[in-house]
């Protein structure tokens, strides 16, 4: 009995530091969203990416995110969200399967800057 309150314990123990230190750390897939994001769902038909940039089109429009080098008022991403956001798009594109975009217009409302991508069954 010690040694099943001792376990489950710990596992609460862990599981609050893992929590804590993903939010101390600023890990998070979307980042905040101030305003209402558009939204776009269709197949993938370009998945590009540059140092700090990845592009996706979705509906023969352009959607960007950016890790570093924004343009003015656009939102940078962590390196994590641009590799799941990457590994996402891709598998859209290989499978044919549809991806939901959200994004939020900026740079005067040339650039669609991606807030979350879904793939869709």
């Amino acid at each position: 009995m010690f040694k099943t309150k001792f376990a489950t314990r710990s596992l609460k123990q862990v599981g609050s530091a893992l929590v804590a230190t993903a939010i101390a750390s600023g890990v998070c897939l979307a980042p905040a969203i101030a305003v209402a994001a558009n939204s776009a769902v269709a197949s993938p038909t370009v998945v590009a990416t540059g140092p700090t940039n990845l592009w996706v089109t979705v509906g023969g429009v352009g959607y960007q995110a950016y890790t570093s080098g924004a343009p003015s008022g656009c939102p940078t991403v962590s390196a994590d969200a641009f590799k799941a956001w990457l590994s996402l798009a891709q598998a859209a594109l290989l499978s044919g399967k549809n991806l939901s975009i959200r994004y939020t217009d900026c740079a005067s409302g040339s650039v669609h800057a991606i807030d979350v991508i879904d793939l869709n069954q």
